[in-house]
């Protein structure tokens, strides 16, 4: 299955890594110091709240399966689906109409410029023919 590859393996496992700092390490910062991570990952944005904790217990989770990828590429890759559809849906729905509507200082600017480069890099990561046939 690994010889047949459409996407480099050491890219897909570069964002396997990615995703363990980024997600993984990121929402175990929102979970246990809720304070310091609506001022510097949420740029102040937020006050710390329930929907932060889940959406820190996500990217836990995300980061927790991103260890499996690393041993796993394929068959962990839908993973890297739901992050690009998510942050894709994220920034199509709320961070391009408050560019646009000249509120980009309201945005959480790490977070955003974060999900810029996941989403660009993603779809270079996700095996397509092997998931979803040739």
């Amino acid at each position: 299955m690994l010889e047949n590859l459409d996407v480099s393996l050491n890219w897909m496992r570069f964002m396997y890594v990615y995703a363990i700092v980024g997600a993984g390490v990121v929402g175990l910062i929102v979970l246990l110091a809720p304070s310091f991570a609506a001022k510097h990952i949420f740029s102040g944005t937020v006050e710390p709240n329930i929907a932060m904790s889940v959406l820190g217990s996500i990217w836990l989770a995300v980061g927790a399966l991103a260890v499996f990828g690393l041993f796993y590429p394929v068959q962990f890759s839908p993973l890297f689906v739901v992050q690009l559809i998510y942050k894709s849906v994220w920034l199509l729905f709320v961070a391009l109409p408050m560019v646009v509507s000249g509120r980009a200082k309201s945005l959480p600017l790490v977070m955003t410029i974060l999900f810029v480069f996941w989403v660009i890099g993603l779809p270079f990561a996700i095996p397509f023919r092997q998931l979803f046939g040739t």
